[in-house]
C-alpha cells in the first residue's frame, strides 16, 4: 500500500508498484492506505505493546515462586521471559522489534538501494551492542549464540553495503574483488553455523563443564591437597573426650 513509484512519461503522479493501474494517494488507494495505517498500528505496534503491558502488570509474579500466581503466569507467559535473567524480562519484546524492523520495516527505506542496506547495518549494530553489553540470557551458551548471530548479520549487511556502493564509472576498475568478498560472506555464515553447533554441544549439553571439572579434579589430586579422611571411630572418640573435658570443667 505504501510502495509507489514515479514512471517517466506518466505525469498523473506515482503508481502503486504492485498494480501500475492504480494511482497512489487518490481514489480507492487512499482508503486502503488508511486501513494499512490502522493495521500497521494494531500489529506492528499493538502486539509488542500488548506483550509489554501483560508482562509489566505481572512483573512481581514472573520469578517469585512464593507468589500464588507464579505457576499460572509461568505456564501462560513463560515462553516470553523464562530464558532471560529476571531483570531482563522485557528482552523478548526488544528481539521482536528488531525482527520486525529487519523483516518488514526495511521495505520503507528505498528498496534495492544502498541506503536500505545501510539502515539494516545500523539496526544490527545497535542490536549487537545491546546483546554484548547486557548478556540477557540465563544460559551462557545462549548469550554466546546471540552475540555470534548478531555479529554475523552485522558483517553480512556491511558486506552487502560495500558491494552495492562499489559502482565505478565506466572505464574505472573496481576498488576490490566482489567475488572474493562474496566468498568471505559465505564463509562467515558457515562459520556462524558451525560455532552455533559447537556451542550447543559443548555448553548447552554440559560437555565443557564436565571437561573443566575433570581438569580441576585432576589438578587438585596432583597438588597433594590437605583434605584428610578421618575414620568414624576416631571422630566419635574425639567427641566423647571433648564432652568429658567440658563436664570436668563444669564440676
Amino acid at each position: 500500500m505504501f510502495k509507489c513509484k514515479s514512471i517517466d512519461g506518466i505525469d498523473d503522479g506515482q503508481l502503486l508498484m504492485e498494480d501500475y493501474t492504480q494511482t497512489c494517494a487518490s481514489g480507492e488507494h487512499v482508503t486502503y492506505q488508511l486501513l494499512g495505517i490502522v493495521f500497521l498500528c494494531v500489529y506492528v505496534i499493538g502486539i509488542p505493546f500488548g506483550m509489554f503491558l501483560i508482562l509489566w502488570r505481572n512483573k512481581k509474579h514472573l520469578h517469585d515462586e512464593a507468589s500464588p500466581k507464579h505457576h499460572l503466569i509461568k505456564n501462560a507467559l513463560g515462553g516470553m521471559y523464562t530464558q532471560y535473567e529476571p531483570k531482563y524480562w522485557w528482552f523478548e519484546i526488544f528481539l521482536l522489534i528488531n525482527k520486525t524492523m529487519m523483516c518488514g520495516g526495511l521495505v520503507m527505506f528505498r528498496p534495492g538501494t544502498s541506503i536500505q542496506v545501510l539502515v539494516a547495518t545500523l539496526i544490527m549494530l545497535v542490536h549487537l551492542l545491546v546483546v554484548l553489553k547486557l548478556s540477557p540470557f540465563e544460559s551462557n551458551g545462549e548469550d554466546y549464540s546471540s552475540f555470534l548471530s548478531s555479529f554475523t548479520l552485522t558483517l553480512t549487511t556491511l558486506g552487502g553495503f560495500a558491494l552495492m556502493t562499489d559502482n565505478p564509472k565506466p572505464g574505472e576498475a573496481k576498488t576490490f574483488d566482489s567475488d572474493a568478498l562474496a566468498y568471505v560472506l559465505v564463509g562467515i555464515s558457515i562459520a556462524c553455523i558451525v560455532s552455533q553447533i559447537a556451542i550447543t554441544i559443548l555448553i548447552d549439553c554440559g560437555i565443557w563443564a564436565r571437561i573443566t571439572n575433570k581438569k580441576r579434579s585432576s589438578s587438585g589430586d596432583s597438588d597433594g591437597g590437605t583434605t584428610k579422611v578421618v575414620p568414624a571411630s576416631e571422630v566419635q572418640r574425639k567427641i566423647e573426650t571433648n564432652a568429658q573435658n567440658a563436664w570436668s570443667t563444669d564440676q
